[in-house]
């Protein structure tokens, strides 16, 4: 799979990181039960978590130990301390320096495991280089875009216990690395169902970045007009499932009866396109909703928007009810639109008559 990963993470982390107040967003101690967040320029963890972590930054470095998942987005990242969890990182430059319990996710321009690196299970993303001194408990599996500079092919030198799984150019395996298990490529016919798996897991991830930046700059823009229209969204859910339905059968129709004449035809692209945009942008009302559920106690902010879209993305991805969650957040997003700021003007309109 062939991937710009420099040029594509970059805009997203820097569009990401320029809408972030860091002086509104300092971090945030939360209870044990309730995972860490932070968002900032320059975050630095020097105290021992007992929870799952979440951060977006610029330079991130964990100091102290994390006994939960460490999820964290930026520019640099650097753990110096041991993950008891996994880790799932997005980032232009990684690197690890110290043991992670779990697996790594990476999606990355740059992965470095130092010699006090150590992944006990398995460890998977794109990369265009990653270098291994360190060990892999399991199997690593990389995938890279083709490269025409031999300087960026990615090296081991480390130990590998499982299976090195490769797709793009083939890594250099230096003379003192050790894989116990096969060096295989992956771009074949019988591996395009891993293919597809992690096409799957790529594909998230930048929805969720996605959702999480759109949410960001809705916060921003009006946060107390934002939660009226969460308000609206949970007290009026049927109703928009309702308007959400016989909307999705009547916009088509009348869309494609504006196409019959020519001036009809501006805008009935117009609305198409406002229909697309709202069933996939929509989904950041029903993920802040979700994330209020979880965190009834807390104003409405960073905490719920981001709780909500990971925890959106995930039950998606589960087989059948992920599928029919995904037509509900549509329906419902594209009713509540509707119902809010096309029905209602008129009701009240016809009262005041």
């Amino acid at each position: 799979m062939k991937i710009n990963m420099k040029t594509n993470f970059a805009l997203i982390l820097i569009a990401l990181l320029l809408i972030i107040n860091p002086n509104v967003a300092n971090a945030e101690v939360l209870s044990k039960e309730a995972p860490f967040i932070e968002v900032s320029n320059d975050i630095s963890i020097q105290e021992n978590k007992n929870t799952d972590v979440f951060v977006i930054g610029d330079n991130i470095t964990v100091e102290k130990e994390i006994a939960g998942d460490f999820f964290a987005i930026g520019k640099k990242i650097t753990i110096n301390s041991p993950i008891k969890g996994s880790a799932r990182i997005v980032a232009e430059q990684i690197t690890v320096n110290a043991p992670i319990s779990g697996s790594l996710l990476y999606i990355a321009d740059n992965v470095y495991v130092s010699t006090l690196g150590e992944i006990e299970k398995d460890a998977y993303g794109f990369t265009n280089k990653l270098v291994l001194d360190g060990r892999i408990g399991q199997s690593l599996n990389l995938n890279a875009p083709e490269q025409t500079d031999s300087e960026i092919i990615s090296t081991i030198s480390g130990k590998i216990i499982g299976n090195l799984y490769y797709s793009g150019p083939k890594p250099e395996i230096l003379e003192n690395s050790f894989i116990n298990g096969q060096v295989i490529e992956t771009m074949k016919d019988e591996d395009i169902e891993n293919t597809n798996r992690s096409d799957l897991i790529l594909s998230k991830i930048l929805h969720s970045l996605t959702m999480i930046l759109v949410g960001l700059i809705l916060l921003k823009i009006n946060k107390d007009k934002l939660s009226d229209i969460v308000v609206s969204y949970k007290t009026s859910f049927g109703r928009n499932i309702l308007i959400g339905v016989a909307s999705s059968i009547l916009i088509p129709i009348i869309v494609m009866a504006l196409f019959i004449s020519i001036i009809g035809i501006p805008i009935g692209l117009f609305i198409a396109f406002l229909t697309i945009f709202v069933g996939y942008f929509g989904y950041v009302i029903p993920a802040i909703a979700l994330g209020q559920k979880v965190f009834e106690k807390r104003p409405l902010g960073i905490l719920q928007l981001i709780t909500g879209v990971l925890l959106l993305d995930i039950l998606t991805m589960t087989p059948i009810i992920g599928s029919t969650l995904s037509i509900i957040i549509v329906v419902s997003s594209i009713g509540l639109i509707v119902n809010k700021f096309v029905l209602k003007p008129k009701v009240t309109k016809s009262k005041k008559s």
